[in-house]
Parts: C-alpha cells; sequence; structure tokens
C-alpha cells in the first residue's frame, strides 16, 4: 500500500512535470513566433525606409547630373557664341584689309 501511494505521487508528480514541461514549450514556441513576426514586421518597415531613401538619393543625384549637363551646355554655348563673335570680327578685320590692298593695287596699276 505504501509502495502503491509512492508510485501515485511519483506518477502524479512526473505528470505535473510533463504537464508543465508541454506548457513551457508551448509557450516558448508561442512566445518565439511573436518575436519572428515582430521581427519581420521591423525589417519589412527598414526595407521599406531604405528603399525609398535610396530612390530620394537616385533622384536627387538625377537632378543633380541634369543641372551640370545644363550647365555644361550653357558654357559651351557661351563659348561658341564668343569665339564665332571672335572670329567674325578676324574675318572682318582681313575682308577690310584685303580691300585696301585691292586698292591699293589698282592705284598702283593705274599710275604704272
Amino acid at each position: 500500500e505504501q509502495q502503491s501511494r509512492t508510485n501515485d505521487i511519483i506518477k502524479t508528480n512526473f505528470e505535473t512535470v510533463k504537464s508543465n514541461f508541454e506548457k513551457n514549450l508551448k509557450d516558448s514556441e508561442c512566445l518565439l513566433k511573436q518575436q519572428i513576426q515582430s521581427s519581420a514586421g521591423v525589417m519589412k518597415h527598414d526595407m521599406t525606409n531604405l528603399t525609398n531613401k535610396m530612390e530620394s538619393e537616385i533622384t536627387k543625384v538625377n537632378e543633380t547630373v541634369e543641372k551640370e549637363k545644363k550647365d555644361i551646355l550653357t558654357n559651351i554655348e557661351t563659348f561658341c557664341s564668343a569665339l564665332e563673335v571672335n572670329v567674325q570680327s578676324h574675318l572682318q578685320e582681313n575682308n577690310n584689309e584685303l580691300e585696301m590692298l585691292t586698292l591699293k593695287l589698282s592705284n598702283e596699276r593705274k599710275e604704272l
């Protein structure tokens, strides 16, 4: 009878330990799932923020490149306009000099 009670107590204690272990295991599993879901949500949010920042930086870089291209084209146009004026001026001077030499030659021929 004593042995039977001892066995019953051992069995009850074993069942209690087993039950507590299974409950703790389920609780731990549930907590782990919640942490994974929370981490996944945080990572998704972080990825969205990172993507938005990256797109913003790409837009800024593209705007800067376009501005630089426009500035370079403006500088080239300015340089070409100044060069054209300079060439026209030299052509006019050369043309005037040629006309003077032609007149001078013509006058010298008349004198001869």
